[in-house]
């Protein structure tokens, strides 16, 4: 008969191996494995599966090689068997810490491979330099009056020193590759000092006490929060060209440091934030009164211990399991689902998640969105066209504050930020430049010029601003130009002409909105002046 059983571990922590009313008994510990995860933005609920055989009377049982860094509060345990549950506490393992990692395994492989290869070019230096040495040591040569031809005086000069450039060479290139690996070495320390600093803490257990009437086989699911783990959202959003939607792409990227790879689990990605509490702000009364400022003497404050220190074991009442079939393993599949607060991502297959911190990157979904494009220049300060881009209906997704990378035309043209509080109905979003958008600002010297009436200066400005489109295609292009505005009640500014322009007169900003066919090219501009004291300088444009 299937038997399930639900129990709750409300914040006990341990500190000894094992409780001592456990000490002289037989523990059996139970293996267990991550089967799935529910990753929040920070922290994630971890769920495990192991079973066990029983033993007929009370059973001792340890699961073991759990994250220090778990929330005892939030332990969770079901089972299936006949069997009545006496017991659940937490507790940390201060004499058996966390098995080292399998990433700092393969650095420390990757460490012993550099350090053998160091080894191997010290010990060639050490060779290069004996030899020279030797070279050194026998350079002494004697001429004619010794038996020696200038032939042989001569081939015996090249020969030392064609070997000793070639020793110091190579020695030059030992050296280089000495320092190379050395580098290389240094920064694997620096990694598995950083792993290994995690390895070094107490693990957690979670310690069970059963009651079985018979010898009888028992598996159970084991599920708690756990503190350093999260997930942060991202976004590419691509354009093929103008005349396309865009596409958005949701990406998240998970991590977790329990030192313990998720292999193969399934995953499900929720936005909701459970350190930050779910209870409403209640007001209290606000009373008034004089203000009396209080003197405070130093004190020495002692380390105070820790809430879950607690050696007493968590008391729990005997409680008979009552009959409950298994219910079948559900198929994952690819959806939303809406919660009153938050939304919850089931993603579609398993997925391996390193436990040394390094983010896993995987797509929670993907969509083609509505988008209209425009160009926008500003020809006084740019002369490129920059491509916009405003994507409407985008809040029906679901998106968070996240970092957005941009894409146009299969390349990468940066990044952008998208904020979710502070974003109107529209999001706008720069592509980049477009070199076939063409825009020349000229000064137009025909009307241009300066006069001089009596004690007043005149200096009159006409700018022409022409853009031609060059694509294949019809575009719609803003161009942006001023006026200048007066900061001095003796400079009198005159706005003659800007046709066809949107003129602010607070900001001074004149806007021009056209439509360019292909191969199409249009002429807009724009005409003042300023007259101030000639005693007075100003910068006119």
């Amino acid at each position: 008969m299937k038997k399930r059983l639900l129990r709750h571990v409300t914040g006990l922590a341990c500190l000894s191996v094992l409780s001592p009313g456990l000490q002289g008994q037989e523990i059996r510990n139970v293996p267990t494995k991550i089967t799935q995860a529910v990753v929040y933005l920070q922290g994630a609920q971890v769920t495990r599966t192991g079973s066990t055989s029983l033993n007929a009377g009370t059973n001792y049982l340890v699961f073991g090689e759990l994250p220090y860094q778990m929330d005892p509060g939030s332990i969770q345990l079901s089972g299936t068997g006949s069997f009545t549950l006496l017991s659940v506490s937490h507790q940390y393992n201060y004499i058996n810490s966390q098995e080292k990692s399998e990433e700092v395994k393969r650095l420390q492989q990757q460490r012993e491979e550099l350090q053998e290869k160091l080894n191997m070019e010290n010990a060639l230096s050490e060779v290069y330099q004996a030899e020279e040495n030797m070279l050194k040591a026998n350079q002494d040569i004697k001429g004619a009056q010794n038996g020696l031809s200038v032939s042989e005086l001569k081939n015996a000069v090249d020969y030392f020193r064609t070997r000793l450039t070639d020793i110091k060479t190579k020695r030059i290139e030992q050296a280089k590759k000495i320092k190379k690996l050395q580098e290389e070495i240094a920064k694997l320390d620096g990694q598995i000092s950083q792993l290994n600093s995690l390895s070094s803490l107490p693990s957690s257990e979670v310690v069970v006490t059963l009651l079985a009437k018979n010898a009888t086989q028992a598996s159970f699911t084991l599920s708690y929060y756990f503190r350093d783990a999260g997930w942060t959202p991202s976004y590419d959003i691509q354009v093929n060209n103008i005349t396309t939607p865009a596409v958005l792409i949701y990406k998240a990227n998970v991590f977790q440091r329990s030192d313990e790879a998720w292999e193969n689990v399934k995953l499900w990605l929720s936005t909701a934030n459970p350190t930050l509490g779910g209870n409403r702000p209640v007001l209290q009364p606000w009373y008034l009164n004089a203000y009396v400022p209080v003197i405070t003497k130093k004190r020495t404050l002692s380390r105070a211990m820790p809430a879950d220190a607690s050696a007493e074991p968590l008391a729990a009442k005997a409680a008979e399991m009552k009959t409950e079939e298994e219910p079948p393993m559900e198929q994952l599949q690819t959806e939303i689902q809406s919660r009153t607060t938050s939304f919850l991502y089931k993603i579609n297959a398993l997925c391996d998640i390193p436990g040394n911190g390094k983010p896993f990157t995987l797509t929670i979904n993907e969509n083609s969105i509505p988008a209209r494009y425009e160009y926008y220049c500003v020809p006084k300060l740019d002369k490129d066209a920059f491509l916009l881009a405003h994507i409407t209906g985008w809040q029906e997704y679901n998106l968070l504050n996240g970092e957005v990378n941009l894409f146009f035309e299969g390349s990468y043209v940066g990044k952008s930020y998208l904020d979710v509080a502070s974003t109107a109905d529209t999001l706008s979003l720069s592509l980049g430049r477009d070199k076939d958008i063409v825009i020349d600002r000229t000064i137009e010297k025909n009307i241009s010029g300066k006069t001089l009436t009596g004690t007043r200066r005149k200096v009159e400005k006409a700018w022409a601003i022409t853009v031609r489109n060059n694509k294949k295609t019809a575009v719609d292009i803003v161009i942006e130009d001023q006026y200048p505005i007066a900061a001095n009640t003796q400079i009198k500014v005159e706005n003659i002409e800007h046709k066809g322009a949107e003129w602010n007169s607070v900001t001074g900003k004149l806007t021009w909105r056209l439509t360019l066919q292909p191969a199409e090219s249009k002429k807009v501009g724009f005409h003042y002046s300023v007259e101030y004291p000639k005693d007075m300088q100003v910068i006119v444009e």
